[in-house]
């Protein structure tokens, strides 16, 4: 199914002309509940903030469910290719009707989903942005993903053809390893890349410290409520698009007046900066839920 010009048919590859894209990965299965739709509805919200930072930005998004569990053919990989505005909005409107929220709530619950196929669609096989001068990617999920990519997934999924590139195969040749991919990917993006985690019950700790893994230690952030995603997302945002503008220690500086050292120590994480006031790093597990929280506890 076709839903507008923006959406990617199986084989296409991803393009943006833009030199800010920015890609948004976001579980859509059944462990993160209500939060999909509302991180889906918000993100639309971001495109007027996003336009007075990076104006000329395109953003792409994909909803991401388990190809090894999920009975509903499009729930595995539901994506949206790099645009904005009406576009944007018409793929997001799908997920209102009856038929897309049928693709909403899928996976196994064995705590993996295939959040690889994602990486890999937005990596330089199958995703082409020739005018890139700061890509970003957010990644808004709860569970683990699974360590290889299997060439039924990739050709069913992602591309009519099995990738080959040696450095990327994993030991069984049938399969790509999957920390190779996101590695590429990350690179890609030129290190921009974070993630967004929702809590997931007694495993939560080793399903966080293995996102670490992938995407660095402090590129890793636990979220307590999906209303506040947006401005867990925001001030990071506005601190990458600081530093490649040449001001990003004074952004932290000025973001450490107006909202306090735990949130500028935060930004300055996961962006690579410090400033001399504040220590080296504050428990990211711990963030949200004292400032974020805080903040929001009046709720949208």
């Amino acid at each position: 199914m076709r839903y507008g010009s923006v959406h990617r048919f199986r084989g296409d590859k991803l393009r943006s002309k833009s030199k800010f894209p920015v890609a948004f990965i976001v579980d859509g299965t059944g462990s993160m509940r209500d939060w999909p739709g509302i991180i889906l509805e918000n993100i639309v919200e971001l495109e007027d903030e996003l336009e007075e930072y990076i104006p000329g930005f395109e953003m792409s998004i994909t909803v991401v469910g388990d190809a090894y569990s999920d009975k509903n053919p499009m729930q595995p990989l539901q994506v949206c290719d790099f645009s904005r505005g009406r576009e944007l909005k018409r793929f997001l409107s799908w997920f209102s009707t009856w038929r897309g929220r049928e693709t909403i709530g899928g996976g196994g619950g064995q705590g993996k989903e295939t959040y690889e196929l994602a990486f890999l669609l937005y990596s330089p096989l199958y995703c082409e942005m020739p005018n890139a001068e700061l890509p970003m990617m957010f990644v808004i999920g709860d569970e683990n993903y699974y360590p290889r990519l299997t060439r039924e997934h990739i050709r069913q999924l992602v591309g009519n053809r099995f990738p080959t590139a040696p450095d990327l195969l994993g030991v069984m040749r049938e399969t790509l390893d999957t920390l190779k991919v996101m590695q590429q990917t990350k690179e890609y993006f030129d290190g921009n890349v974070w993630m967004f985690r929702k809590r997931y019950g007694r495993s939560d700790r080793f399903i966080h410290e293995s996102w670490e893994r992938a995407l660095g230690e402090d590129k890793v952030a636990l979220v307590e409520r999906p209303e506040i995603v947006n401005d867990a997302m925001i001030e990071p945002l506005k601190g990458i698009v600081a530093k490649y503008r040449g001001f990003g220690q004074q952004y932290l500086e000025g973001l450490e007046e107006r909202q306090g050292s735990e949130i500028a120590t935060y930004v300055g994480n996961l962006l690579g900066i410090r400033i001399g006031s504040l220590p080296e790093r504050t428990d990211l597990f711990d963030y949200v839920n004292s400032k974020f929280n805080e903040i929001n506890r009046g709720g949208r």
